[in-house]
């Protein structure tokens, strides 16, 4: 009788390892399947209308009166988060949630840098050009031609 109580009393102690090593789990994986989407720069090519660049991009942080809009984003991930959220899970089990000591912060440090473009429309609220941003650095065109000064000639 002795021998079965010290047998389910590991059993026990065993089973509460194992759930509370499983209550953390799933942090990186969580992170990985909520990366933001791949962005389409496909948008940005000249002609395109405003309705679908903030589609795509989402609403402008600013919109000015010279007929541009500033966007702040997440690039995102590629298709791979998923295969990344399979391996973070089956890690997870296999370690009993120790692997989330590495693995959250990997995660978390994936796609985590900002995108900053400006994108100018002409009178038809169509794509005339697109650049980006950098901080401490100048604009970079990405499509299109920015329109010339007025009063400048080309000689």
């Amino acid at each position: 009788m002795r021998m079965s109580l010290g047998g389910s009393r590991r059993a026990l102690c065993a089973g509460l390892l194992v759930a509370l090593g499983t209550t953390g789990l799933g942090c990186a994986a969580s992170r990985a399947l909520n990366q933001p989407s791949h962005k389409d720069y496909g948008v940005l090519e000249p002609g395109t209308n405003i309705d679908l660049v903030r589609a795509e991009l989402g609403d402008p942080q600013k919109s000015g009166r010279d007929n541009c809009d500033i966007f702040v984003f997440q690039q995102g991930s590629s298709g791979w988060k998923y295969l990344r959220a399979i391996g973070y899970s089956v890690l997870d089990v296999g370690t009993l949630g120790l692997s989330e000591i590495l693995a959250n912060p990997l995660e978390a440090s994936v796609g985590s840098d900002s995108v900053r473009l400006r994108v100018c429309y002409d009178a038809q609220q169509d794509v005339l050009y697109s650049e980006r941003l950098e901080i401490g650095g100048s604009p970079r065109l990405m499509t299109g031609e920015r329109p010339r000064p007025k009063g400048t000639s080309i000689r």
